[in-house]
């Protein structure tokens, strides 16, 4: 882990992660049931448009996990946070580390400090979502007390 420096930012971060983002999105796309069409319509600037919505007012949250030899980003994780009119919540929108990475505690140390920035904020509500096909991250979350609530069905367009 002595090898491994973090960054945090926001919006401006996240063109150092792009090729990541674009791994994950090829594993959604291969492990995906049934929409993995949806996936490949995804672009990362479609994804940076989003983000940039959200990057108001300091709701934005950008760590990155770089390798100290080389600088190269070998993990990511995106979070947010959203008012609404019942309550103020957090989401972990994107989460991924490069597989020989996997393990080592980057993760955990993703969650745990997205999850302290979102207390700070006074989120009252936490969610993420993770695609149908990758349900072996399930018991990583399981250890962030997130649990699944709402299995939520979209009609496939054919």
């Amino acid at each position: 882990m002595n090898n491994i420096i973090f960054a945090i930012g926001g919006y401006e971060l996240l063109d150092d992660i792009a090729h990541l983002w674009l791994k994950l999105n090829k594993l959604h796309r291969e492990v995906s049931t049934h929409f993995s069409h949806q996936f490949a319509e995804i672009s990362f600037e479609k994804r940076k448009k989003h983000f940039n919505e959200k990057s108001s007012n300091d709701n934005l949250r950008v760590e990155i996990a770089r390798n100290r030899e080389n600088s190269e980003p070998i993990g990511y994780c995106i979070s947010s946070i959203k008012d609404t009119v019942a309550w103020r919540f957090g989401e972990i929108e994107s989460l991924y580390l490069e597989p020989e990475f996997r393990k080592l505690g980057i993760g955990a140390i993703f969650m745990e400090n997205s999850l302290d920035w979102m207390d700070s904020k006074k989120v009252e509500r936490k969610v993420l979502g993770i695609g149908v096909g990758n349900e072996s991250t399930l018991g990583f979350y399981a250890r962030f007390n997130f649990y699944p609530r709402t299995t939520i069905l979209e009609q496939r367009i054919t």
